[in-house]
């Protein structure tokens, strides 16, 4: 026998009703703005130390013994504005408010005002998780003092407490920050992919003629992922700033004029890291335009395919195909040694800076201690 089939109506209200004869509550139904998530149901507690996330895990375990696995429902589900069509709907009405306002249209701003609220709390907790390792660097130069005698021995406790606490806090602050931006890309890739999905359905067919699907797989696949990649760093170019400043006040009552000597090598890298990422953004640039061009010509390739049989050019596309393959992994080998580059100064820049400090300190009569050492690394 065939099963029924019941059918679902989503009321005004916000509920849903089978059949008129029962309401599936909001906090059940994900198409409901009302709708909780396992986060939001969390209590404060909760969502401090993920604990919301336990039950995944022995849910986890616990199919991991009979061999089971994992099906949709036992997933975590995000909260109902970070759906990927409420947040595309978002940013388009913040383009749409853009272009009532000055006629013109910018995308990195109606995404910053989509998701203006968790921006803020990003920058808040990196900017909190910034400070506290230099003042957990100053707590330490006190808490050292008192070992080595330079302060009184009775204050150690008070500075242990201190770094402590900081340490403790730096660690929530730390953790929730990665939270987020390692969540909001996802979420702001798959509203952009949502209004692309959105533009190619209200797109005539003669439109669609023009756009070649090789086009839309590459930009949906590797254009929208470059955000995703790199606007986890965005925040740093706020937060770098005020830790440069706080970190060089604090590294002036240590060695005085001696911390510009590490600060201006700091400094120095900055124009050469905009060269680096000049040179990276332009082989990305034709990387790019090299993939559509031979992502276009594959899906000529295929839908012609009968004609290129009857021909026999066959390898003769294979020549062009592998030509503009070789050309793209080529500026992607180049890419990737820039990134190198990019990456080996930054990890590279505080470990040099520093060691550049202390030979400047040494060598104008400065003495180093452990304290200023350890305090300042």
């Amino acid at each position: 026998m065939s099963q029924p089939q019941i059918e679902i109506k989503v009321e005004k209200d916000g509920g849903s009703s089978q059949n008129g004869s029962s309401v599936i509550p909001p906090h059940e139904n994900e198409e409901n703005s009302r709708f909780k998530s396992q986060i939001q149901k969390a209590n404060f507690l909760s969502q401090l130390n993920f604990f919301y996330a336990l039950n995944l895990v022995l849910r986890c375990f616990q199919l991991s013994k009979k061999g089971g696995s994992l099906t949709e429902q036992d997933l975590i589900t995000f909260p109902w504005k970070n759906r990927a069509d409420v947040l595309a709907n978002r940013v388009t009405h913040f383009l749409q408010k853009q272009f009532r306002k000055n006629g013109k249209l910018s995308l990195s701003l109606a995404i910053l005002n989509a998701i203006k609220v968790p921006f803020i709390l990003t920058l808040l907790c990196q900017t909190t998780f910034s400070f506290l390792k230099i003042f957990s660097g100053w707590a330490m130069k006190k808490l050292i003092d008192c070992y080595v005698g330079v302060s009184d021995s009775d204050d150690a406790y008070k500075w242990a407490g201190v770094l402590s606490a900081c340490f403790i806090l730096g660690f929530y602050t730390q953790h929730h920050f990665d939270h987020v931006v390692m969540t909001l890309p996802n979420h702001i890739k798959n509203a952009l992919t949502n209004l692309i999905y959105n533009k190619i359905t209200r797109l005539s067919m003669s439109s669609l003629t023009e756009i070649s699907s090789g086009k839309l797989i590459n930009l949906a696949s590797n254009d929208i992922s470059i955000l995703e990649q790199r606007s986890m760093f965005f925040t740093n170019l706020i937060v770098g700033t005020l830790s440069v400043i706080a970190g060089g006040a604090v590294l002036w009552t240590y060695f005085g004029v001696c911390c510009l000597v590490g600060l201006g090598y700091l400094v120095v890298w900055v124009p050469i890291q905009q060269i680096v990422f000049i040179t990276s953004h332009k082989a990305r640039e034709k990387t790019t335009e090299l993939t559509d061009h031979r992502v276009r010509l594959i899906s000529e390739t295929v839908d012609s395919i009968r004609l290129l049989k009857m021909y026999t050019w066959e390898l003769k596309f294979k020549e062009k195909i592998a030509a503009l393959r070789r050309g793209e992994v080529k500026l992607l080998r180049i890419g990737a040694i820039v990134q190198a580059l990019a990456d080996a100064i930054s990890f590279s820049s505080l470990p040099v800076s520093s060691f550049l400090m202390y030979i400047a300190y040494v060598y104008t009569g400065g003495e180093l201690t452990v304290a200023t050492v350890f305090s300042s690394y």
